[in-house]
C-alpha cells in the first residue's frame, strides 16, 4: 500500500532519565522542534504531503535532537527550533520540480 505523503520527517522523540550519561533528544528540545516543524509545514500548506512525526531513538543520542527525511535519508543534527523555517526551506529548494512539494 502506497502512502499518501511523499516525505516523512522523523524526530527521535527518547526520553531518559536526567541523570543518563548520554542524554536525550527530548532533553534538548526535541519536542519543541517537532511542533515547529508541524507548524512550518501546516503554514506552507505542505502537512498533507509531508509528515512529521516522533520516532524513537536513532542511536546517536549526543548530538540530538536529531531528524531524518524519508526517503532522502538526509539526517540533521542539534536541531534547533530558529533552524526549522531553514530545514522545512531547504526540503522545497531540493524537489522544485516535484508537484507535490511546493509553497
Amino acid at each position: 500500500m502506497d502512502s499518501k505523503y511523499k516525505r516523512y520527517i522523523f524526530v527521535c522523540t527518547n526520553e531518559r532519565a536526567p541523570e543518563h550519561p548520554r542524554g536525550s533528544c527530548v532533553a534538548l528540545g526535541a519536542n519543541q522542534v517537532l511542533e515547529a516543524l508541524k507548524n512550518e509545514l501546516r503554514a506552507k500548506n505542505l502537512n498533507f504531503e509531508i509528515r512529521a512525526n516522533k520516532c524513537g531513538c536513532m542511536d546517536i543520542c549526543e548530538s540530538g535532537p536529531n531528524l531524518l527525511i524519508s526517503p532522502d535519508n538526509k539526517w540533521y543534527h542539534q536541531v534547533k527550533v530558529e533552524q526549522v523555517k531553514g530545514i522545512v526551506e531547504e526540503l522545497i529548494e531540493e524537489h522544485p520540480d516535484n508537484p507535490s512539494i511546493k509553497i
